[in-house]
């Protein structure tokens, strides 16, 4: 006998379809929730004027898919040091697994590449899928910084999509080199900035900082005097070819600074000079202009207001502006701007690589809807200069960039890599540190040339780069 009619339950065909089928979901339940990972899309962005409008996209991106999202801001060494920890595989306990991360351009080969030799496929996420439909429509530049070249094909390709199209510029103030004409060469640069500094005034400022500041600000110095140094792909040879004369050029232009008790400029303060009016001239990157841009206008729209309120006018505000020029050449015709594309990439161990994938889409604009380049646009008014030719061709149309997007385009045309090699952070380090010794007087031109040939040469082979990559023999 059988009081709860199980017997007559389970005889029935549907009774019996319908107990396996909530069987099976119970089972699924019960997977999806052994294996669900509740915390949010984590994305690694680089503090500063770079990573502000990645924030605010991020945000964006949040509300519009309802879908949680931790931003990490960290500075550039932090950000560079915890993305090759979680990337190696030694996560530090108080930060979260990276989903995507912003990739400065040249850690791009070192961040991809496996010490372990037998592991020829980058750490990163292929991304072809994303940019080859769209390629056409990002310069060229920043195209091929985000490429990675293996010894073979099917680790080859796209393992980022550019976001920062950052590349340097020439800024000066109208009403203090007037009587100069533009400085066209670095020569001009020389000798306006010493007519400038007779008047106990800064004429050039640049970064003399370690490392990354004081090589950045060199480079553009060095190729205009020696292109042939640090080539893209480097060759045999040593990385230094001919750089004399570029060393003494910026050994003038700090020694003249120095003379004015201003002895070093980080980022903040080259801008801050140079929109002050306490300098007259700098290299700046296409970010920083667009920034001072921002700040310019807003400046001068509280002025006019102001002016209007009393009644004394607005006046002409135009000579005290900051403008910008190509970056100057050296004895021939070279004038080579150094590029800088700020990348987004994801890591090969991300949890969640389709969201990841969709916020990469979704912050480049490569998801079609109404609005085109709609967060590239945004990114914009953030201080983002656009990685892709249509976004800077809308940027033309309004007054606030007038005049700085031609300058920003003819930038990205002639601008070039650093070398593409997984060492060029010890690269930098110790030329930065022999440009120091430069700028302090302690090696003239000529000894710094020779010692940083002899300590550089093996970083560039690429027997070189895999020792300083490969784990120490015990």
């Amino acid at each position: 006998m059988n009081p709860w009619g199980i017997e007559r339950f389970w005889d029935n065909k549907w009774s019996r379809t319908s107990a396996v089928v909530l069987f099976l979901v119970a089972v699924l339940l019960v997977v999806l929730t052994l294996d669900r990972d509740d915390r949010p899309l984590t994305i690694a962005v680089k503090r500063g004027v770079e990573g502000v409008a990645l924030r605010h996209i991020a945000r964006n991106f949040s509300q519009e898919f309802h879908v949680a999202v931790n931003i990490i801001d960290l500075p550039y060494d932090d950000l560079f040091e915890e993305e090759e920890r979680q990337l190696s595989g030694r996560r530090s306990a108080s930060v979260p697994q990276f989903d995507v991360i912003m990739v400065d351009d040249p850690w791009l080969y070192r961040l991809a590449t496996d010490p372990d030799p037998k592991k020829a496929c980058p750490r990163l996420e292929n991304l072809n899928d994303l940019m080859l439909p769209h390629e056409g429509d990002f310069f060229e530049s920043t195209r091929h910084a985000s490429q990675f070249r293996a010894s073979t094909n099917e680790c080859s390709g796209y393992l980022a999509v550019p976001f920062v199209a950052n590349s340097q510029l020439f800024a000066y103030r109208t009403a203090d080199i007037k009587e100069h004409g533009l400085p066209r060469t670095w020569d001009d640069v020389r000798s306006i900035a010493k007519a400038v500094e007779a008047k106990h005034e800064i004429g050039y400022v640049a970064r003399i900082g370690p490392g990354n500041s004081i090589v950045t600000d060199f480079m553009p110095i060095l190729w205009a005097y020696d292109s042939d140094s640090f080539p893209e792909y480097p060759g045999q040879g040593p990385p230094l070819k001919h750089p004399e004369a570029a060393f003494a050029t910026l050994k003038t232009l700090v020694a003249e600074r120095k003379n004015l008790g201003t002895a070093s400029f980080d980022d903040f303060d080259v801008s801050a000079y140079l929109q002050s009016g306490r300098a007259s001239m700098g290299v700046v990157w296409t970010a920083w202009a667009m920034m001072l841009a921002l700040t310019d206008e807003s400046t001068a729209a509280a002025r006019r207001k102001v002016a209007l309120a009393d009644g004394t006018g607005g006046g002409d505000t135009a000579q005290g502006k900051l403008k910008y020029l190509g970056i100057p050449r050296g004895p021939g015709s070279t004038a080579e701007p150094e590029l800088g594309v700020w990348l987004l990439a994801i890591p090969s161990q991300s949890k969640h690589n389709k969201l990841a994938r969709k916020f990469i889409e979704f912050a480049t604009d490569m998801i079609e809807e109404s609005k085109p380049n709609r967060q590239a646009i945004l990114a914009a008014h953030y201080g983002t200069p656009p990685p892709r030719q249509s976004a800077l061709r809308q940027l033309e149309g309004e007054e606030i960039f007038k005049g700085l997007v031609p300058a920003i385009e003819d930038s990205l045309k002639n601008s070039r890599l650093r070398p593409r090699t997984a060492c060029w952070r010890e690269i930098e380090s110790q030329l930065g540190t022999f440009l120091e010794q430069l700028t302090e007087d302690r090696l003239n031109e000529s000894q710094i040339a020779e010692h940083a040939n002899r300590q550089l040469e093996p970083l560039f082979t690429e027997e070189g780069c895999r020792s300083i990559l490969r784990p120490p023999e015990r």
